[in-house]
């Protein structure tokens, strides 16, 4: 008997057993950020204690430099988290449409949201699906206002590329997670990424003003780590699920830690990321399979899938055109003991008062009351994709 949860950070029982002989044994040489850097081929790489805090830094940085400018450009559908950051800096945030295609930020709808006071533009890459950047590089040439950041979200696309290149690597500057759920999760931290010098004495000044995040809270996440990783490897989540829901959090996030990584935490990581790198795949393997089964059911819109992409979903997102089947297929699912989950019930404006009408960005209302997202991490199987797949498909049928 098991149970698939919603969320995986792939590693399995034998790896699992590995990842706990780090704590009495392991010893390295490695650098944590030197790892990262050689994954994503990027020029700089720097950690901190959560992914939020490493946007933080980055608008924070532009803004000393650039300090007349005030407002940023983000996806109306997105993690209201990112909200957190702009509003500690007292920065304007304008909403763009998503597209229904690719679920993504709408490109085509970015030129007319630019002013004069644009800060930054954030693409995020949801589900660990790329938005090509180059075409906002393009929008941005047509423009008085050259001096412009793009900012890249690949806090849930970590791992996956486009055209070779993988997300990280397509703009100057841009962050990332290792928060739980995330494709690597360490229960904490995060990292920022930059490809060129242009802020790079302001965000290292930045962040050398950072303290290590405390002792106390690295082992905690450690823990958190052990005890999560246990709990859901399927056999065990198939009896324990209920004792996970305590910690599943239904509230908005409020606030969020601003500090280095620590070297507890960074020594863990790096050896966790070794193991991690065997079995990232399995994310891009799994998607791909689901993808090419649901893209031809008719009741269900699956996002356009780019081409020369490898996406590592951190889960993989079907909008469900009718919600009544969406609810359905949920129950159906979790009778079937596959979690899926409706990732954000609501788009942005509708959780913080930006000063928009409830009615306006008609995608990304739609894209918030018709998603269903399924599980595609390491603990699954062919077996257990089939079984996804065949729920769906039964289930839509009868529907």
């Amino acid at each position: 008997m098991k149970k698939i949860c919603i969320v995986g950070n792939d590693f399995k029982y034998k790896k699992l057993l590995q990842a706990y002989h780090f704590i009495f044994n392991y010893k390295t040489q490695r650098n944590f950020e030197f790892q990262i850097k050689e994954f994503l081929k990027v020029n700089n790489c720097y950690l901190t204690s959560c992914g939020t805090a490493g946007l933080y830094v980055i608008l924070k940085s532009i803004k000393e430099k650039i300090p007349d400018k005030t407002e940023i450009i983000i996806p109306a559908y997105t993690p209201s988290v990112m909200i957190l950051p702009a509003k500690k800096l007292n920065l304007k945030i304008k909403l763009c449409d998503i597209s229904l295609t690719n679920f993504l930020i709408d490109i085509s709808k970015i030129g007319n949201l630019i002013t004069e006071n644009t800060l930054a533009i954030i693409p995020v890459h949801l589900f660990g699906i790329p938005v090509d950047i180059s075409k906002i590089y393009r929008i941005l040439k047509d423009k008085i206002n050259k001096e412009i950041s793009i900012i890249e979200d690949f806090a849930q696309g970590f791992g996956s590329e486009l055209n070779n290149i993988k997300l990280g690597g397509f703009s100057e500057i841009g962050f990332s997670s290792f928060g739980r759920g995330k494709n690597f999760s360490l229960y904490g931290g995060g990292l920022l990424v930059l490809n060129s010098d242009k802020y790079k004495k302001t965000i290292e000044k930045n962040l050398n003003a950072l303290l290590d995040k405390s002792k106390i809270s690295q082992i905690k996440d450690i823990i958190k780590f052990i005890f999560f990783s246990i709990l859901i490897q399927p056999n065990i989540y198939f009896f324990l699920s209920n004792c996970i829901s305590p910690f599943k959090s239904k509230k908005e996030q409020t606030s969020f830690s601003i500090s280095k990584m620590g070297s507890i935490c960074k020594k863990f990581g790096c050896y966790l990321f070794e193991l991690w790198l065997q079995d990232y795949n399995v994310r891009i393997q799994n998607g791909m399979y689901l993808y090419n089964y649901l893209k031809n059911m008719d009741k269900l819109i699956v996002p356009e899938y780019p081409e020369n992409a490898k996406i590592a979903f951190s889960r993989f997102p079907v909008i469900v055109k009718d919600i009544k089947l969406k609810y359905k297929l949920y129950y159906e699912l979790k009778k079937n003991n596959i979690e899926s989950s409706f990732m954000y019930n609501k788009p942005v404006h509708q959780i913080y008062d930006l000063g928009y009408k409830l009615n306006e960005f008609p995608n990304a209302n739609y894209l918030a009351e018709h998603l269903l997202t399924l599980p595609v991490h390491g603990n699954i199987n062919k077996k257990d994709l089939d079984k996804t797949i065949s729920v769906l498909y039964d289930t839509s049928k009868k529907y």
